[in-house]
């Protein structure tokens, strides 16, 4: 049975504290510490950085590649200075501390374990020796070697500033967020630094934030924003880029006249310092427009003598043009890297309403809810998830948006519903198939499997040629559920649509429940898809959870359900759920989950332990204001302060008798205990709350049928 819980935190933030108002320079990447984030440290901002903490960086790097360089082009491979260099010397170890990577960003099921070893010192002593002097920017041993990526750039850099990064986290810890070395971790740091003295690395230990993520104790290094990027400033992509950006240069220039053609060529070549014949025929080759990056890069590095021109003048335009080679762009999140984070405040907004899936039918209901929360998030303005399925860059002073079509679907649909899963501990089989193919969806203990097919297309894919959704049903086997989600990237699909709906009303769908859902990806946020209509639509469900007490509330409570009743909702409460046997506990967790509740706020609901025990969980989940629509009975003043006190006395004298009685012997009583000291803090704040809603008398309610609630009930559902 999957037992639900709240949204788990997973940043550096929800664990050590948001970040406060700081200078730009003292902006660090808030991490999730459960997964890698696919940035890098990118060298060449480092060098370009006036922070204070990060003053001597530029000097330390080039002074450990110049030594590195030195000892590799004079020894031998065979000697033993050669050997410390590749096993003492060129040591980097992956640091999991920052939290950056490319690795593990994609799974996210399985909580965090050792990986890989980091870079090779062979391989980087190697790549120094077919230099023919020391590197101004090391990084440019990536082009040109095979097995070390942005990853290993990234590592590299991490272990040569460890130091200052041990300086900056513990700065940031102790002086922005206030907390002291008694709440940090004393730690050993592995290659903290390395001893230009002794040449070697050397540990150290230091107080420092710990990541609960790990089975084992491992720290957390903050890194600043202006460090970061998608890939290294100077590397094999950006090189690429440049390359074809001088070949499309040459290239133009030949186009024109035949005088101006041979001036532009001659000083175009003279620029590169490309003379030689041969390589000019290369650069202008029109098999080369056609091949893949990595065919591109195998040619050139084939090319000794031209690679090192190319890597020369790209290196020489990088160091021209730090003002076009800049961070990584947080704000308009070209990468995606927000997607973690926005999905769980949806999360957090639309916690899973049952407490345990413990049969198919509980299963098939949860997969129901996902669904249409994708459409919540795709669409809704707070979350605004249809910017995850455009491409936005920076063109000048312009943004620029692309649709990227049918694949970044697959991926939203995906990466949501793993986000959903891995809070709730539910484990999608086949989750890369996600959109394309039948998933299995694993729920643990009882083991239930239930074979179902999300098909995603966007809206220009969604053909009926030749019957081609009846075809798709034929090769399914055993799937129960089948969900067509189709995606609208414009604005103008009124007809499609309409078309779609049409063409599934003639389907017979005899051994698999169809539904059918339309989310709205386009940039024009004003179709509503929810109001669609047909025999397939998949509709959100209109419930309401009822928190009363049974002593003075139910007569409203049977109002108020057959005002509910007559506008189409459903209400939950726990006469009508509960069923022998089960879990009372699971139903005031589900209750405090729900995303409409109704509080019949009377005297007997402050004087119920199960009551309050509903309303303690009700606000402990969030957004208390947008969920509660309370019902004030008369005999419960919650204006009179007199009448508070009262009922806060009333709970100290049943924890008071607890104690005196000594009825606190079993795990029961520890759990009442606990309830009554949180009643207790609790109260006056839930009170606060209460207050500031405009409360009318009860009996105005009655008389109007209790339309003013219901409205506002039916306008938070419409969101």
């Amino acid at each position: 049975m999957i037992e639900n819980q709240k949204v788990k935190p997973v940043f550096f933030s929800e664990f050590y504290g948001d970040s406060p108002e700081v200078e730009e320079e003292w902006q660090w990447f808030d991490p999730p510490l459960d997964r890698d984030t696919p940035l890098c440290i990118d060298p060449f901002q480092i060098l370009k950085t006036n922070h204070p903490l990060f003053s001597k960086c530029k000097n330390k790097i080039s002074s450990f590649f110049e030594f590195a360089f030195t000892l590799a082009s004079e020894s031998n491979r065979d000697s033993s200075k050669y050997k410390k260099l590749i096993n003492d010397i060129l040591v980097f170890p992956e640091v999991e501390e920052v939290c950056l990577g490319f690795s593990r960003n994609e799974n996210i099921v399985f909580p965090r374990e050792k990986r890989g070893r980091g870079v090779g010192g062979e391989r980087v002593a190697k790549a120094l020796i077919k230099l023919s002097h020391p590197p101004k920017h090391f990084e440019q041993i990536e082009i040109s070697t095979r097995g070390i990526g942005k990853d290993s750039i990234s590592d590299i850099t991490a272990n040569l500033i460890k130091r200052e990064l041990i300086q900056y986290t513990r700065y940031v810890c102790n002086r922005i967020l206030g907390i002291s070395d008694e709440s940090l971790t004393w730690c050993v740091i592995k290659n903290c630094d390395f001893d230009f003295q002794n040449y070697e690395w050397i540990d150290q230990a230091f107080y420092l934030p710990i990541n609960p993520c790990y089975r084992i104790r491992q720290p957390v290094l903050l890194v600043p924003k202006a460090f970061l990027r998608e890939t290294p400033s100077i590397s094999s992509e950006q090189f690429l880029k440049f390359f074809k950006d001088t070949r499309s240069a040459i290239l133009s220039s030949r186009n024109e006249n035949k005088l101006e053609l041979e001036k532009e060529s001659e000083s175009r070549d003279d620029i590169l310092g490309i003379n030689d014949e041969e390589e000019v025929q290369f650069l202008t080759d029109e098999k080369i427009a056609n091949a893949s990056d990595e065919a591109i890069i195998n040619e050139i590095n084939n090319r000794p003598h031209l690679r090192a021109k190319l890597i020369e003048k790209y290196v020489e335009n990088v160091d021209n043009n730090p003002g076009i080679y800049t961070q990584y762009d947080f704000e308009n999140d070209p990468e995606k890297i927000h997607f973690p984070r926005v999905v769980r405040k949806c999360i957090r907004q639309n916690p899973l309403s049952i407490a345990s899936y413990s049969n198919t039918t509980e299963v098939h209901k949860l997969l129901k809810f996902l669904i249409l929360k994708l459409r919540l998030f795709t669409e809704d303005r707070e979350f605004e998830g249809f910017k995850f399925l455009w491409k936005i860059s920076k063109k000048s002073d312009n943004l620029e948006c692309r649709f990227q079509g049918q694949r970044s679907i697959i991926t939203l649909l995906r990466r949501f519903i793993e986000e959903y899963c891995y809070e709730y501990d539910m484990h999608v089989i086949k989750h890369t198939d996600l959109g394309k193919e039948p998933v299995e969806f694993l729920v643990a203990s009882p083991r239930i499997k239930d074979k179902v097919f999300l098909l995603a297309n966007t809206v220009e894919y969604v053909s009926f040629e030749n019957d081609s959704l009846k075809q798709i049903l034929e090769k399914i086997d055993n799937v129960s559920h089948l969900y067509y989600i189709v995606f609208l990237s414009k604005g103008e699909h009124d007809s499609k649509i309409h078309q779609i709906i049409q063409e599934v009303e003639t389907i017979e769908f005899s051994n698999t429940d169809f539904h059918l859902l339309f989310i709205n990806a386009a940039q024009e946020r004003n179709f509503r898809t929810d109001q669609l209509e047909g025999r397939y639509i998949l509709k959100e469900e209109r419930e309401v959870y009822i928190s009363y007490s049974r002593k003075d509330g139910k007569e409203i409570k049977d109002r108020v359900c057959e005002a509910l009743k007559s506008r189409g909702i459903t209400a939950i409460f726990d006469e009508k759920e509960i069923r022998y046997k089960d879990s009372l506990k699971d139903f005031m967790q589900r209750i405090g989950r729900g995303k409409s509740v109704i509080t019949i706020v009377s005297d007997g609901y402050f004087k119920s332990k199960y009551c309050m025990k509903e309303l303690l969980e009700i606000e402990s989940n969030g957004n208390f204001e947008k969920r509660v629509f309370p019902l004030v009975l008369s005999n419960a003043n919650i204006y009179d302060d007199k009448k508070i006190a009262d009922y806060v006395d009333f709970w100290k004298n049943k924890l008071d008798e607890k104690y005196k009685t000594g009825r606190i012997t079993n795990e029961a009583d520890i759990q009442d205990a606990r309830l009554y000291q949180d009643i207790i803090s609790m109260l006056d704040k839930i009170l606060d709350k209460l207050r500031d809603f405009l409360i009318r008398p009860i009996d105005e309610h009655i008389s109007s049928n209790f339309n003013e609630v219901i409205g506002a009930i039916e306008q938070e559902m419409s969101r």
